[in-house]
């Protein structure tokens, strides 16, 4: 049986100090470190990143279509994106209808396989998001994680040996697929290759290249 204080280090985004993070961090057995995120704001382990809002935020980012743009971000880069919404966020607020809520959460979980994870209040999260840490963690220590959404199909493999690079979503993927043709040519691609693909940007062909380019556990 788990219970609190079982070990579990959880990083956070800067953004995140003074907020959840400090309710996290009082949390017994919890080692807490900040990190800069391109996207999502607590790291828990196993590919775990989780994206912290409250239920107002979560309708608004809907009603202005950014739910979707963040979505893809995480999925891009993170093997097991979660969202932990805090908070009623099916009261109308800014015009949207409870519908359109149900709809992106049913996308964003039955497309995008990312889970939609509801708390009350602060404490609730801070426990979540710790939960979610241990779990992963003794996951990990067990030696059975894996890869979530592995291929069954030929082409399935490719999109998901592209879609592993370091800032590619599903639509980065297939320009580079349909760029340079196979998968092995999308590895074998220079900085300035790279650059020359629709939707490219300076800063994602430069982490791809580091990534291929640096030696293991350097």
């Amino acid at each position: 049986m788990h219970h609190i204080g079982d070990p579990a280090h959880i990083i956070a985004d800067p953004g995140q100090q003074g907020r959840l993070a400090d309710r996290i961090a009082d949390l017994k057995g919890v080692t807490l470190d900040y990190e800069a995120m391109d996207c999502g704001h607590f790291q828990v382990g196993g590919g775990v990143v989780v994206e912290y809002k409250s239920g107002t935020d979560f309708i608004l980012s809907v009603v202005e279509k950014e739910l979707f743009e963040t979505a893809n971000r995480l999925r891009a880069h993170h093997d097991r994106p979660v969202f932990l919404v805090e908070g009623d966020y099916f009261t109308a607020r800014f015009h949207q209808t409870p519908f359109d809520i149900h709809w992106a959460i049913g996308y964003l979980t039955s497309v995008l396989n990312i889970p939609v994870l509801y708390s009350p209040d602060g404490e609730s999260s801070a426990v979540m998001v710790y939960t979610l840490a241990v779990s992963a963690q003794q996951d990990m220590a067990s030696g059975e994680t894996l890869r979530i959404g592995q291929p069954d199909t030929r082409r399935e493999a490719i999109r998901f040996l592209v879609e592993g690079l370091p800032g590619v979503d599903p639509d980065l993927a297939r320009n580079l697929l349909r760029h340079f043709g196979t998968a092995r040519a999308v590895f074998a691609a220079g900085r300035d290759e790279l650059l020359a693909v629709e939707g490219m940007t300076e800063k994602t062909a430069g982490r791809i290249s580091d990534v291929l380019d640096s030696k293991k556990g350097k």
